[in-house]
Parts: C-alpha cells; structure tokens; sequence
C-alpha cells in the first residue's frame, strides 16, 4: 500500500501500465500471510495494482488525450494448455507440476484481463498478450537441477529477452500491430483448452476468489482512502 500512497502524494496518473512479473518457484513457498508466493507475484500483485490504480483514480483520463489509458498484461503461452481450477487445488506441487502451475496462473491472468476488457471498456483499453517463447530467468528461483534442465531446453530453441520485449513495446505503443502469439510453428497451434480464458462463468468464480484474497489483506493492513 504505501506504493500508491506514494503515487497518491506525487499526483501521478499513468497512460500505460505494463504488468510483467512472473515467476515459477520450487519448492512451493508461501508468503507471511499464507499465499503461495507464485500466485501472489504471477495472478495477485496484478489483480491488486489494477483495483488500486482504479480506485485511487491514478490513470490519466483527461479528456484531451487522443487515446484511453492502457493496461498491457504479459501472459505465457502455456496458458493454452491448462484448464481452470480453483485456488486450493494448487497449493501443493512437486517439481513436475510447478509448469502446470505456472500456466494456471498465466491463464488467471488472461481472465482478468478480459474481464477488466469488458467491466472498463468505456475508460480503458486491456491488453493481455503471450510474446511467444522467450529465453528469460523464469526459472531462477527453482531447485537448481530444475533451473539447469530449463536453460538446456529454453536457449536452443526460444528468442531473445530483446525480441521478446519487442511485443511488450508494440502491445504499449501500436496494439493493433501486435506479433502473433508464439513466435515457433510449434507453439502457435490452437489448444481448446484456452478457451477457458472467456468463460464468463469461471471468470466470475476467479474474480470472486482474487476479490476475497484483497479484502482479507486489506482487514489485516488497512486500505487507502480516495
């Protein structure tokens, strides 16, 4: 909170906000309030930052501006392989599983993100987008066996950090001229199960669980007065 207290004193507002952080992590950790720590940094921060820069009013909606505000989220490709779950069932993962995980948590963020589309579309443009396969430090806080099998498996066959960060840019600056999902033949094939992703049904379901998780932390530190 003392983040946008900060942003709140400076009377800053945002054009464009880029949510970008992601993890995958093994052995399971929790934050001290009992979250596990990759869905607190992958899904929850950003559902946090976006209810926040919302209410405390933070995105420049002067009516000058040629364009709306724009909220740009950085998903994975491996959203398109999961199926919605719940919350519960994921707080225990052996080293395997920590992938599965990691996707489900890529495709919250899809959810979130269509759902923000549809709730404040007369205010704001959102934007999730998957920069295809990218040879990141994804994986650097796994055991280091896991860290060693994903860069002898990410460095011959995935782009660069610089051309990936290329659809970041475009999703910030030329949405309509975004790179295609999956830069490699291989994973630009359709997956049914991204289709999850708009289910309004399960959209619903998340958000009411995301929404649960920020009033429990808000009793606890307190919120911020508009």
């Amino acid at each position: 909170l003392s983040f946008f207290k900060q942003i709140q004193r400076a009377q800053i507002k945002f054009d464009i906000v880029v949510l970008n952080a992601g993890m995958t992590i093994h052995p399971p950790q929790q934050t001290k309030d009992g979250i596990d720590m990759m869905l607190f940094v992958n899904f929850m921060a950003n559902v946090i930052i976006i209810q926040y820069l919302i209410k405390l009013q933070l995105f420049n909606e002067d009516a000058s501006n040629t364009e709306k505000p724009r909220i740009v989220s950085t998903s994975s490709d491996s959203h398109r392989w999961q199926k919605y779950r719940d919350f519960e069932l994921l707080y225990n993962y052996n080293a395997i599983a920590q992938v599965s995980h990691y996707g489900n948590t890529k495709l919250w963020n899809q959810m979130t993100i269509n759902h923000c589309s549809k709730m404040y579309r007369n205010k704001i443009d959102c934007y999730g987008h998957c920069p295809g396969p990218v040879f990141s430090e994804i994986a650097r806080h796994s055991a280091w066996y896991l860290r060693w099998i994903a860069n002898a498996f990410m460095a011959p066959l995935f782009q660069s950090i610089e051309r990936g960060g290329k659809h970041i840019v475009f999703s910030c600056v030329q949405p309509s001229q975004l790179y295609p999902s999956g830069t490699y033949r291989w994973m630009t094939r359709r997956v049914s199960q991204a289709q999850d992703a708009l289910n309004e049904t399960h959209q619903k379901q998340l958000i009411k669980h995301a929404n649960q998780i920020v009033t429990d932390l808000e009793k606890k530190y307190g919120t911020i007065d508009v």
